[in-house]
């Protein structure tokens, strides 16, 4: 029992991304793309509840991926709303690039070339610039 144990833990530390960091990386793309590619801001409220993540997990995750070099910057800014005085935004941006980069690390050698090839036709507006 043990054993079996030890080989579900390795093969644990062995994925790059847990679940909800791969659900985080997928839709930080597609908002990016929906975006233009361009800065976009995403409300850590609407974070919690459009991806049904914990608040603690998210922010670690952001720091994660800050670190990684995937995220650019996450900025909170508070912003001067009549109905709500304080209301926190976050602005995130995407290095595509460092995610090129990472893609071996990301994704199983399992079908990559494929997984290569359809990221960059789908990041290929922010390789052209």
């Amino acid at each position: 029992q043990y054993l079996e144990q030890g080989i579900i833990l390795l093969k644990f530390i062995v994925i790059f991304f847990d679940c909800q960091e791969r659900v985080f990386f997928e839709v930080l793309m597609i908002k990016y793309k929906r975006n233009k590619f361009k800065p976009f801001k995403w409300q850590k409220t609407k974070i919690y509840y459009e991806l049904g993540i914990k608040r603690g997990k998210i922010e670690s995750m952001i720091t994660r991926f800050k670190q990684l070099g995937i995220i650019k910057y996450a900025i909170t800014k508070s912003l001067k709303n009549k109905s709500k005085p304080l209301e926190k935004s976050t602005f995130f941006d995407i290095d595509c690039g460092k995610i090129y980069d990472l893609l071996p690390t990301i994704f199983s050698k399992f079908d990559y070339d494929n997984i290569e090839h359809d990221l960059h036709k789908y990041l290929s507006p922010v390789f052209k610039e």
